[in-house]
């Protein structure tokens, strides 16, 4: 069985256009899309509910010197796997 697209359940949870005949069928039929729907309305729900982002505290200074060794890491070269926990990332051009 071919899943919703993941953008399409984004939209889908935050109520944005309505659903066609072929995703109203998938939805009915796939307990796995609906449980992501409904996992991604809470997420929404919670956000909506939440404070302003300038009245959030500042993060730890270890966060942003995480950040920042992240950014200026260098790229793994060619043939040779990423470091931990960065396969897939990529950069920009």
């Amino acid at each position: 069985m071919q899943h919703l697209d993941p953008d399409r359940l984004v939209l889908l949870a935050l109520d944005e256009p309505s659903l066609d005949a072929g995703e109203s069928d998938h939805l009915t039929d796939c307990p796995s899309c609906r449980e992501e729907v409904a996992t991604l309305r809470e997420v929404a729900s919670l956000s909506a509910e939440t404070q302003e982002v300038r009245e959030l505290p500042a993060p730890p200074d270890r966060v942003w010197r995480q950040i920042a060794a992240e950014v200026t890491a260098p790229t793994a070269a060619a043939g040779q796997s990423a470091p931990a926990g960065r396969q897939g990332v990529r950069r920009a051009a």
